[in-house]
């Protein structure tokens, strides 16, 4: 039908009717009917969708708002699709973005970030909305703070207040409203339009001009409106900026200025080079006065640096330990050289106050030791200021002082280094205390014996005092009942017979050897039998006497005699004691003659005998010279143990060597193959027990450690202690699973706990000396920083941890071998960090006894060694443990830093315990030069301690050099190592023990430095 078009209507402020569709006829309403019909509609407003899904009273085609349900994708308007009584809602579109309820009818809260604009309304006040192209003369509220003109036609803008111009006029730019207020444009969209059109011609006909394969744009047809030629070469990798300039006077082309190929050419100089290279193969160079204000801010970058330096000098002047090395000299005359990276820094004298720290290669033979460091001699003292004792000063034992004037004062910055060598002390006059000491000077009369104490156990301060059980040769037979000892001048104690009866004459004979415990205020004789006194008599004789013990050696003499009867026999000694003895010769008990008397053997030597004493229990073993140690507790002879007869006692259904009161502990946490078993025969089981008291059902990291312990002390004739182990190996550690409470250190724990325990229930005191850690298997990726904090970290949590569930002063070593990576890799930074912690961390007690690169990988392990190699190298951590105890050093040789000799030449320095040696084969060093391996002709030792890096082609005049030491290697060699490997070593070399086809060496640790060569 033919009508009017909507589009040509006049816009109105207010409306009366609306024309809409109804039954698909065109039809009027009234405005008053569409609000009461559209209020209707009106649902409710809720926060998610949950909440509307509660909601079934509201009739079918309500609309409501979801407006703050978690998932965004439920926000948004929704309708009713059931009748009342049920709750079927459907999206059917998103929230209006420019609705603002009021207050009183909005009861819920508004997103902001869905209000186009609102922070901007919030933060100007309200704006006020016209359809004209601006304000003037037309009525605008007074609250409004900005107008927005939206014309039908022509372009938005935005108004707001400002001052009357100062010829009282309007312009385009500032207008009056109706009331009289003067209003600013600050936005036209017809200024961004053209705005943009500007910037759009500038891209379209371009002020830049880029090409890329070419170097400079000589020769190129480059447009006429171009007044900037960027070139880009990628075969070069250079982009060079170009700008048009005049000709040069010679009309000849150079590299920095250059003529395009147009009709009319115009000239360009290149006036930079773009730095888009990485910084090892930008060769290109900017000059310092092109880039303004360079000068002036290099110029106070360096005074601020140097006064930073200054500041940082003083403080690592005054309050940092310095480390000293090269130490030489003389036991009292010592030397030293400060570290060079303090050097380097300009500390190069130590300051009042500072502290230093060293490793003396002998002990001071006088009280008034000095050391001279940094061109000044100072004079050690105690830390009171007091001359020192002679041999205090330990060799291997990290010294500490702090400057006061002209002395250096001993002070307890490493207290552990103390207490461990007081702690040795302690167990010499332990072995001592507890063991046999053999008398010297032994002189006198058989009446009257006189003998001395060993030189060396009395400046360890052993005396006569202390000391339980002694041995000694008879220097004549004595004349009378009641023969003293006098040891040292310390006063005659009386001798008596092993059954502490009163020693008739004749009772000790000259030149035999007699062994004595001192109980009560006398000697008592442990055995005052000889071979030659025994004879056998039959089970029919009486025999008067005392308890007897036997030696081994007089239990032998007997093996093999013809007895009488078929069972028990009787052996006694001139002098009286009593033996029990079965038809094969084994000694069965000791007794009192009248305990025996009158009773007849049975058959098979049962008879009426008891042959042990009724509270004794079972002993399963050959058990003889029963006596009671304490309540509960028995102790006896046997030579149930590699046929050596050997003290033993018994607590409740416990068996284990009687030992001294001092039980040492071993610990073990951690991967590197902890909790694979090392193939040992000896298990010392009456001497190594698990935290549990019982034998380990496998010899492991620490077991193993506690078995070789024993072994080394076999070897060198000292006396045995009770060992308890325990192991918490976790394959492939990672750094979360060593923390404090992860189920790994929870499992120490709980270990310690059963260790400290199992070593009560004992009679022990339990001291742990070592803890076996390897860390990081499992995240080898971790940077070389990070790993060292790490093992730091958890190494001083377990020895903490460890104290204070023993209450023992010196703190545990902590001993680590060096990973060696893996059959195809060796990059790993946790290598180098594991190097470095006995020097980093000394104050922690780190041993790193071995690198582990050369033991071989077990077959078809990528980094797990065969155990084999686990064993020989728990054997090298145990000669470097037992190195470190005995007061003496263990590191192996360490790369410290390398310098530029010549052009293809450079030099190696290394730490080492003696001069240095390369073996024949693979040497292991590798140089790279600016990130490029360098190929190396030949290696060589040189100096003792420095290794010589010969290089195939020289050295730029000025490069960045790696060098590497049995690190950082890839590829399978298909030879059963790591692909890290090397053949330099220092001059220590010892045959294995339980290898003694291989000769353990102490071989230099993976490692890396870097130096800038000039």
């Amino acid at each position: 039908m033919a009508g009017q078009d909507t589009s040509t209507l006049d816009p109105v402020a207010l409306i009366d009717d609306l024309i809409g569709n109804r039954g698909g006829s065109t039809a009027r309403i009234a405005f008053a009917q569409f609000a009461a019909q559209l209020l209707a509609q009106m649902g409710p407003s809720v926060a998610t969708l949950s909440d509307l899904n509660a909601m079934a009273t509201w009739p079918r085609g309500a609309l409501a708002f979801v407006w703050d349900d978690a998932t965004a994708s439920r926000r948004g308007l929704y309708r009713k699709e059931s009748a009342s009584g049920s709750a079927t809602w459907q999206r059917i579109g998103d929230l209006p973005t420019q609705v603002i309820r009021d207050r009183a009818q909005h009861t819920g809260t508004q997103d902001i970030a869905t209000i186009s604009g609102l922070e901007n309304r919030l933060s100007e006040g309200f704006t006020y909305t016209q359809y004209t192209a601006n304000p003037s003369g037309r009525n605008i509220p007074a609250t409004a703070k900005s107008v927005l003109c939206l014309p039908g036609s022509g372009v938005v803008s935005v108004w707001i207040p400002t001052d009357p111009p100062s010829g009282g006029a309007e312009t385009a730019e500032i207008v009056k409203d109706a009331s009289g207020r003067w209003l600013r444009c600050i936005f036209n969209e017809a200024d961004l339009a053209a705005e943009f059109a500007r910037l759009q011609a500038e891209q379209r006909d371009g002020r830049v001009w880029g090409i890329s394969g070419s170097e400079t744009p000589s020769g190129l047809n480059v447009p006429a409106w171009a007044n900037l030629v960027q070139t880009v070469h990628n075969a070069s990798g250079t982009s060079r900026d170009w700008r048009p300039v005049g000709p040069p006077s010679n009309g000849l082309e150079m590299s920095d200025l250059v003529k395009d190929g147009n009709p009319q050419p115009r000239w360009w100089a290149r006036v930079a080079d773009n730095a888009y290279r990485d910084r090892s193969t930008h060769t290109g160079q900017q000059p310092m006065a092109t880039i303004e204000g360079l000068g002036a801010a290099l110029t106070n970058a360096e005074a601020a640096r140097v006064t930073g330096d200054n500041q940082l000098r003083a403080v690592a002047r005054d309050g940092v330990t310095i480390p000293l090395i090269n130490i030489g000299g003389t036991p009292d005359a010592i030397t030293a050289d400060i570290w060079p990276s303090f050097l380097t820094a300009g500390i190069t004298t130590i300051s009042d106050t500072a502290e230093v720290v060293l490793n003396l290669n002998a002990p001071n033979a006088t009280t008034s030791p000095t050391l001279t460091v940094g061109g000044s001699t100072f004079n050690l003292r105690d830390i009171n200021g007091n001359p020192v004792a002679v041999a205090s000063l330990k060799p291997g034992r990290p010294l500490k002082a702090r400057r006061s004037g002209s002395t250096m004062r001993i002070v307890l910055g490493d207290a552990t280094s103390f207490e461990l060598a007081a702690m040795r002390a302690d167990r010499i006059i332990g072995d001592a205390q507890g063991g046999t000491v053999t008398l010297e000077s032994v002189g006198g009369t058989g009446d009257a014996i006189t003998a001395s104490l060993a030189s060396s156990l009395v400046a360890i301060g052993l005396s006569a005092a202390n000391v339980r059980r002694v041995t000694w040769t008879q220097p004549a037979t004595n004349t009378a009942e009641r023969p003293t000892l006098n040891i040292d001048g310390m006063g005659a104690v009386p001798i008596f017979s092993s059954d502490n009866a009163v020693l008739p004459a004749g009772g000790l004979k000259r030149l035999r050897i007699y062994e004595a415990v001192k109980v009560a205020g006398r000697w008592i004789l442990v055995s005052d039998v000889n071979a030659a006194d025994l004879k056998v008599v039959t089970d029919t004789q009486t025999a008067q006497g005392a308890r007897v013990a036997m030696t081994e050696q007089q239990i032998a003499a007997l093996r093999g005699t013809v007895w009488p009867g078929d069972g028990l026999t009787l052996v006694r000694a001139t002098n009286g004691p009593v033996l029990m003895v079965t038809p094969d010769g084994t000694t069965r008990g000791r007794f009192l003659a009248e305990d025996v008397v009158g009773l007849q053997d049975g058959p098979g030597g049962s008879g009426g005998v008891d042959f042990l004493p009724t509270d004794t229990g079972d002993i399963p073993m050959n058990a003889f010279n029963i006596w009671q140690k304490a309540e509960g507790v028995l102790g006896f002879l046997s030579d149930d143990w590699m046929g050596r007869t050997i003290a033993f006692e018994k607590r409740g259904d416990r068996i284990l060597a009687d030992t001294p009161s001092l039980a040492i502990g071993v610990l073990a946490f951690g991967g590197g193959g902890l909790g694979i078993e090392r193939p040992l025969v000896q298990r010392h089981r009456y001497h190594v027990l698990s935290e549990t008291g019982g034998l380990a059902p496998a010899l492991i990291a620490a077991d193993a450690a506690a078995v070789m312990d024993l072994d080394l002390a076999m070897d060198k004739g000292r006396k045995r202690r009770t060992l308890l182990a325990a192991s918490v190996p976790q394959a492939s550690i990672t750094e979360a699973e060593a923390l404090p409470d992860a189920p790994p250190r929870q499992a120490f724990t709980a270990k310690l706990a059963d260790l400290t325990a199992t070593s009560a229930a004992f009679g022990k005191t339990l001291f742990v000396d070592r803890i076996l850690l390897s860390l990081l298997e499992g995240s080898p990726n971790t940077l070389e920083r990070t790993a060292d904090a790490h093992y730091a970290a958890v190494g001083n949590g377990l020895r903490m941890e460890v104290a204070e569930a023993t209450d023992q002063g010196a703190l545990p070593l902590l001993v680590v071998s060096q990973s060696a990576g893996t059959r195809t890799s060796g990059g790993s930074e946790v290598i180098l960090a594991e190097a470095r912690l006995d020097w980093t961390h000394f104050a922690l007690n780190f041993v790193v006894a071995t690198p582990k690169y050369p033991f071989a990988l077990a077959d078809g392990m990528p980094a797990t060694h065969t155990t084999g190699a686990l064993r020989l190298i728990g054997e090298m951590e145990a000669l470097a443990v037992a190195e470190i105890h005995a007061g003496n050093r263990w590191f192996c040789p360490l790369l410290e830093e390398a310098t530029k000799s010549d052009a293809r030449t450079l030099r190696a320095r290394f730490n080492a315990l003696s001069g240095l040696v390369l073996d024949a084969g693979e040497h292991g060093f590798t140089v790279l030069v600016n990130g490029t391996p360098a190929a190396i002709t030949s290696a060589a030792v040189s100096s003792g301690t420095f290794v010589n890096l010969t290089l195939a082609t020289d050295l730029p005049a000025s490069a960045e050099i790696e060098v590497r030491y049995a690190w950082g290697a890839s590829g399978d060699r298909g030879d059963g190592y790591a692909a890290n490997r090397g053949k330099l070593r220092d001059g220590w070399g010892q045959v294995s023990r339980y290898d003694p086809a291989i000769t353990l060496r102490r071989h230099a640790l993976s490692a890396r430095v870097r130096f800038t060569a000039a």
